[in-house]
Formats: C-alpha cells, sequence, structure tokens
C-alpha cells in the first residue's frame, strides 16, 4: 500500500535500487582500483625551471627541449608524456610533469638529475618527485 511505501527507510529504497541496478561491491572495488591505477603517481618525474616557450608551438619546444635534455644527462625519454602544470602568468615558470609508461624509469631519471647543475643549457632546471598527483 501507499502507507507502507511512505513509511519505508532511506537505506531500504537506495538498498533496493543499487541492487536492481546490479552494481555490487566487487564491480565497485574493480571501478576503484582501475580510477587509483590512473592516478599512480609513481610514474611521476617533475621537473622545474624548464623555460617555457610562448606561441602556438610552444608544447612542441617542450618536447623539444625534454628530449635534448634527456640526451645531455643519459636518461630515458621514451614512452613518456609531458604536462605542463598550473595557469600561465607573467615571470612565472610552470613546471613540467613526465609521467613514465614504466615506472621504473623513475628512480634512474631522478638519479641522473643531478648531471644538470654541470650543463651549460641546463643548469637551472632541477627534478623531483612529487608523492600526490
Amino acid at each position: 500500500t501507499v502507507k507502507n511505501e511512505l513509511m519505508k527507510s532511506w537505506a531500504d529504497v537506495v538498498g533496493k535500487k543499487v541492487k536492481s541496478t546490479g552494481i555490487t561491491p566487487s564491480v565497485t572495488k574493480e571501478a576503484f582500483e582501475e580510477d587509483r591505477g590512473e592516478m599512480d603517481c609513481s610514474h611521476n618525474v617533475m621537473v622545474y625551471g624548464l623555460k617555457e616557450a610562448e606561441g602556438e608551438d610552444s608544447r612542441s619546444e617542450d618536447i623539444q627541449q625534454i628530449v635534448e635534455m634527456m640526451e645531455e644527462i643519459g636518461a630515458a625519454c621514451e614512452d613518456v608524456t609531458l604536462t605542463r602544470i598550473g595557469d600561465v602568468k607573467e615571470g612565472r615558470v610552470r613546471p613540467v610533469r613526465l609521467t613514465y609508461q614504466r615506472k621504473e624509469y623513475v628512480p634512474w631519471v631522478l638519479s641522473r638529475g643531478r648531471l644538470l647543475k654541470v650543463s651549460e643549457s641546463f643548469s637551472s632546471v632541477f627534478f623531483g618527485a612529487r608523492p600526490e598527483c
């Protein structure tokens, strides 16, 4: 009856809807694990102090600078995605996030960062690992 339907608790109504949609705890756990995997920061290396190019072709210039820098220090630059982090502001250089497909590259690349200090072209650039994404 209508009175019985109105007297149900919120948990009963939501529980009924969840059961009818086919969402089970295992499906929810799988979705969570998949999302967590996409946000895994152990694949990231942050590059600070890399000069930022202006104009439409700034991304290709960033790629070229990263390739030159990695070649100079003998670090891997394959299977990597780069992203400038933050908003463009006058007089501020945004960091670059390098995301490697394989997290095994990250400690090795970070260890090679010390070679940037003696580089003529990249002496103001340094690497860092960022704990959060």
